[in-house]
């Protein structure tokens, strides 16, 4: 009952600012906090493109290891950021499914933000139906505790894509990036995953974000519940 509760307020949260809002602007600092190797490309791959194509300065934070199959991955992960042309990327290395506010990754977060101070952060919205999906915003909102909160959050969705928002358009190197990991592709079909969505979602191929000031997206956050919520692994 809970559950259902915090995904009811979530979506109210969401739905409340999802009115069409036509092209995501450009921003000078893009961070984007990709829960597990290969989602720098699902949910962000066009978004980066085409902010290193429009000069921005990238930085890209994978939060979680890899699990068994660590090395592997994070090889096929840097492959796919070069081909996005993100050079700036980091490691939290967090256990995945095991990802939480814990003390270790949310300071090693938040000396990345200071240094890094973005305009613009990249995440997947808390609805998102994985546990380190929504375990990123936790881990946010606890690294800028005591920060300016001079930032825009800009979220977005895979496993629950969001009914609406800014729009990038889509790139053709977000499938490039996405190829790169194969030991995913073999596992699951990522790209019929998201042809699938896109058809389900009115067949628009952009990539949507909610974007909000990082202190308003936190807030209905907060407002929906959901910030109270425990998985059960």
């Amino acid at each position: 009952r809970h559950h259902l509760l915090h995904h009811q307020r979530s979506l109210s949260q969401a739905v409340e600012a999802l009115n069409p809002q036509g092209d995501l602007p450009p921003s000078k600092r893009v961070l984007a906090l990709a829960p597990h190797f290969d989602d720098e490309s699902l949910l962000f791959g066009s978004a980066l493109a085409s902010a290193v194509e429009g000069g921005a300065d990238v930085r890209l934070v994978w939060l979680t290891n890899g699990g068994a199959h660590a090395r592997l991955r994070r090889e096929e992960a840097a492959q796919a950021a070069k081909t996005l042309g993100v050079s700036d990327h980091h490691l939290l290395d967090a256990p995945e499914t095991r990802l939480h506010a814990s003390s270790a990754w949310v300071q090693k977060l938040r000396r990345l933000m200071v240094d890094f101070h973005p305009t613009r952060v990249l995440l997947p919205w808390w609805l998102d139906n994985h546990i380190d999906h929504f375990e990123t915003t936790r881990v946010l909102a606890a690294a800028a505790q005591g920060q300016a909160l001079d930032f825009e959050i800009a979220a977005t969705g895979f496993w629950t894509p969001l009914p609406g928002g800014h729009a990038v358009a889509h790139h053709p190197l977000k499938e490039q990036a996405l190829a790169c990991h194969t030991s995913q592709l073999d596992e699951v079909d990522y790209l019929a995953c998201a042809k699938g969505l896109s058809r389900w979602g009115g067949g628009d191929p952009n990539e949507r974000y909610w974007c909000l000031p990082a202190r308003e997206y936190l807030r209905r956050f907060a407002a929906s519940g959901a910030a109270r919520r425990r998985y059960r692994n």
